[in-house]
């Protein structure tokens, strides 16, 4: 009776028809079906004999990372069992004190984000943020968090003036809130400079960053791209870029490897900006 009264329904049930990741849960790969009984056991011991929050944040954290290998899960697996966590706490009310169903709704959100449905995960986050703020209004911080997730789906999906406009506002409370050099502040304004430079604003890039390279080598990356992108720079500004990406290409190798996502797109970078110092010395010629 529980199931079928808190069954999913709007977005959710369409969503679940659309991916057929019920099927997955309920009727597919039996790894799958023991990951999920396992993580909703161990947490459902934890909640029956009171080992307090730390304990059940930890178990909760099975839905995500693997037992074994202590690595989070990715792509299909993850996104099935973001499906199969918040099925299993659906029924939680909202005012959950341990604020199960809110995170059960988060590992969905983060699981559609695992196999690049951002467009679907925005309606999840929407929902979430909808919610949080009605039942929990003075949370702001796990507000700005979720502001942030809508902010990085937008991006994703190419709605760069929305997710701009959302990563300038988080960036500013969280400035206010927890300081300009905190994490979370930072990983905000990098966002923040990234989109700038996707929209072409290489001006206010230029403006914003410099304050910030201090911070480590993606302020520094951001900053370049602003320096060698626009049609009217400069060719000393295009040499700063290029001694930027080639230094932060060095240390990308030395510490991440030759072909981490990061240092092929460093790699791209400076291939490109090398490509308009060509140009200089063809139209000097």
């Amino acid at each position: 009776m529980r199931g079928a009264q808190y069954a999913p329904r709007g977005p959710f049930r369409v969503l679940e028809r659309r991916h057929g990741l019920a099927q997955i849960v309920e009727r597919g790969v039996a790894v799958l079906s023991c990951l999920a009984e396992q993580a909703k056991i161990l947490y459902a011991e934890a909640e029956e004999n009171n080992l307090g929050m730390n304990e059940i944040n930890a178990r909760f954290q099975r839905w995500h990372v693997c037992f074994l290998c202590e690595h989070e899960y990715h792509g299909v697996v993850k996104c099935a069992l973001g499906w199969a966590c918040w099925k299993t706490y659906v029924g939680r009310p909202e005012w959950d004190w341990s604020q199960t169903r809110f995170a059960a709704i988060t590992e969905l959100a983060n699981g559609l984000g695992a196999v690049n449905k951002h467009e679907e995960r925005i309606a999840i986050i929407e929902t979430q943020l909808s919610t949080l703020l009605r039942v929990f209004p003075d949370d702001e911080g796990s507000a700005l968090d979720l502001k942030h997730n809508l902010a990085r789906c937008y991006l994703l999906s190419g709605r760069l003036e929305e997710a701009a406009r959302l990563f300038r506002l988080v960036y500013a409370r969280n400035k206010v809130l927890m300081g300009a050099t905190y994490p979370t502040t930072l990983i905000a304004a990098h966002q923040l400079a990234y989109t700038l430079n996707e929209l072409g604003r290489y001006d206010q890039v230029k403006s914003f960053v410099p304050p910030l390279l201090l911070y480590g080598r993606k302020f520094r990356l951001e900053y370049a791209k602003a320096l060698y992108r626009p049609a009217g720079a400069s060719r000393a500004e295009v040499l700063e870029a290029v001694a930027i990406f080639e230094d932060v290409l060095c240390t990308l190798r030395r510490v991440m490897g030759p072909s981490h996502p990061d240092t092929l797109e460093a790699l791209g970078e400076l291939d490109r900006a090398y490509m308009t110092l060509e140009d200089y010395r063809k139209f000097k010629s």
